[in-house]
């Protein structure tokens, strides 16, 4: 009884430990800057775009895998393997000055990111069941994203003070922060593994697909998480042309960078009561009706307006991120939470992979006001497509 109360003990430990660890892995000056920096170096622009696309490309190949590899031997291991690599990019971008040795970043960067995104919500998820409080995980890991938000707000404010003295010294100074996190996670206590840990990896990723695929509303999930939070990633790449082309001096990006991350933060702390406020369906109803009209307002190509959207859309991403995730979590038993969480990254990181190209080579051949145009109509579309595919799931659920 006693080695149990202890093991206990220990687990809910996790939950600051968690928070710490989000603390400093969050806290990187390299936000504003990091495309002026490769700049600096004399990266051209297709360049940052071939970097971006291994990055992203890592991710892709990894997550899911890692996803499995944490539901096989545990997820604090994957943690680890995850923010050494993130300390690491950041060492190797602090000393680098060519091409490859960025790509070789770049490579490390999705690597950390892909073990994160496989296994962060999921420890954190487990560790909150194993505590005898996982129904509290909307407003615990809603505080870890407000974490998030508000860590690299305030990264992105002292980071334009710091780009004034060297860019480099932007990456150099982020590496200790994520070297503090590397200490913070040797400290967590494992979660247990559950059944079916003997399977190859391979089955395990399958078997966790056709379960997405057969459920009808993880894969509505999945699927919403995608078009609301890929969309809002692969604007974000945008953004910053959008700033310059309505006449926000760039001294003040920074400051809205920050402010978009405080946005996020706020609602995340927020997400559980206003998902509980609402309901299931009027929360996925509202927000992305937000994003649409958000999209939509972009194209008018207002300085005021292209200010304040951004703030919208990181609001309603703070929302739905953590909401969207529990309402996986609720019908993924723990032997498969990691793989299925992976799944459901590897969607939405594929949706603008994919998107971003085309975005791209609509803004060279018709600008940034009629890519918007295209973006909101995109978006009413399946946006309209997405409400009939939930009252028809709706319905199937309550025949059976």
């Amino acid at each position: 009884m006693d080695h149990i109360q202890t093991k206990k003990q220990k687990i809910e430990k996790n939950i600051l430990k968690y928070y710490l660890y989000r603390f400093f892995v969050s806290f990187s000056f390299t936000g504003p800057i990091f495309i002026l920096f490769l700049q600096e170096n004399g990266i051209s622009m297709t360049g940052v775009m071939v970097l971006n696309a291994a990055f992203t490309g890592v991710i892709m190949l990894g997550v899911v895998p890692f996803g499995a590899l944490a539901d096989r031997i545990g997820r604090k291991k994957v943690l680890i393997g995850g923010v050494i690599c993130l300390a690491l990019a950041f060492a190797v971008y602090s000393a680098g000055k060519t091409f490859f040795v960025f790509l070789i970043g770049e490579i490390l960067f999705g690597l950390g990111i892909g073990m994160f995104i496989s296994s962060g919500s999921s420890f954190f998820y487990d560790s909150l069941k194993e505590a005898g409080r996982k129904d509290e995980f909307k407003k615990l890991y809603g505080k870890a994203l407000s974490i998030n938000n508000i860590m690299w707000a305030l990264g992105a404010l002292l980071g334009s003070v710091i780009a004034v003295y060297s860019l480099r010294l932007n990456f150099l100074l982020s590496f200790i922060p994520v070297l503090a996190g590397v200490f913070v996670v040797l400290t967590f206590t494992e979660t247990k593994l559950y059944k079916h840990q003997q399977k190859h990896y391979l089955s395990h990723i399958k078997e966790a697909a056709l379960f997405c695929i057969k459920h009808p509303r993880i894969r509505f999930f999945i699927l919403y998480g995608m078009l609301l939070i890929g969309t809002a990633m692969t604007v974000n790449y945008i953004y910053q042309p959008y700033l310059k082309e309505i006449g926000v001096p760039i001294i003040l990006f920074g400051i809205l960078y920050a402010l978009m991350n405080f946005a996020g933060a706020f609602a995340s702390k927020l997400a559980h009561r206003i998902e509980y406020r609402l309901g299931e369906k009027r929360t996925l109803l509202v927000f992305i009706v937000v994003g649409a009209a958000a999209y939509t307002g972009f194209a008018l190509m207002n300085m005021y307006l292209g200010i304040l959207l951004p703030l919208v859309i990181s609001f309603a991403v703070g929302v739905i991120e953590p909401t969207v995730g529990d309402y996986i979590n609720k019908h993924v038993l723990s032997n498969q939470r990691a793989t299925v969480s992976s799944l459901n990254s590897l969607m939405i990181m594929g949706f603008s992979t994919v998107l971003g190209p085309l975005l791209g080579m609509l803004i060279d051949a018709f600008g940034l006001q009629a890519t918007f145009v295209a973006i909101a109509a995109g978006f009413i579309s399946l946006l309209i497509l997405l409400a009939i595919w939930y009252k028809i799931e709706s319905k199937k659920i309550h025949k059976s």
